[in-house]
């Protein structure tokens, strides 16, 4: 990450290990999720800090461990010999980090942040920092199979497990690491979320675009142009 403050400018590489923990309201919630099984799960928190392994109990009702991987929207956690899934919270569906207080903390990752900050003076002031983890667009292709980047609202949050699984070795499927929203999104974002397809094992060879109509106050046309921009890119 790449952090600018007047005429200087600040590296800062985001840590390897990360732990998640999510915890739950009472005794009741760790029973509803445990009835549920493998069900995976929202709103953990991602941390630098070592976390134990830990099952939820009703005297204890958390569950932690170490971030392994992305999977789809949410994180692969492994506790013992398990994999889990859980989400966690952050702007926007980006990682919250929590506990970077210096710069001894910062160790290499790979990373997009966004960070809530102010200037005084010359002087950049970093309130928060909302790390997303990111998808290898190349690392964990099938080099045989053709390339599919889906953009979806919310929605598509509903059945990106589903359609992973349903299109597993017949396509390498990507979504942008975030809720693709209305259209008006799609206009600011497209350029990024297509990346550098113009070089090898990068392309998109099918693209679908599924943007939610979020203003119903504005019009056809408004939405028809948003669209059309998106799909000129």
């Amino acid at each position: 990450m790449i952090c600018q403050a007047g005429d200087q400018i600040h590296r800062f590489e985001l840590p390897k290990a990360l732990y998640v923990r999510r915890n739950f309201q009472d005794a009741t919630a760790v029973h509803d999720y445990l009835t549920k099984g493998s069900k995976p799960i929202a709103d953990g928190k991602l941390y630098i800090d070592p976390t134990p392994d830990h099952l939820p109990t009703q005297y204890q009702p958390w569950i932690s461990g170490r971030f392994v991987r992305e999977n789809g929207r949410f994180m692969d956690v492994k506790i013992g010999d398990e994999i889990y899934q859980i989400g966690t919270q952050g702007h926007d569906g980006q990682h919250r980090i929590m506990g970077l207080l210096k710069r001894a903390d910062i160790q290499p990752f790979t990373q997009q942040a966004l960070v809530h900050e102010h200037l005084e003076g010359d002087v950049f002031h970093a309130s928060e920092m909302t790390p997303r983890l990111l998808e290898d667009p190349a690392g964990k292709d099938d080099p045989e199979l053709p390339r599919y980047l889906f953009l979806g609202d919310s929605i598509s949050g509903e059945y990106d497990k589903s359609l992973r699984t349903e299109l597993k070795r017949r396509l390498n499927v990507y979504h942008p690491p975030t809720n693709c929203g209305p259209v008006k999104k799609g206009v600011q974002n497209i350029v990024q979320w297509l990346g550098a397809y113009d070089q090898r094992r990068l392309q998109w060879d099918v693209i679908r675009v599924n943007f939610g109509h979020w203003k119903s106050q504005k019009t056809k046309e408004e939405y028809q142009s948003g669209l059309e921009a998106v799909l000129s890119e």
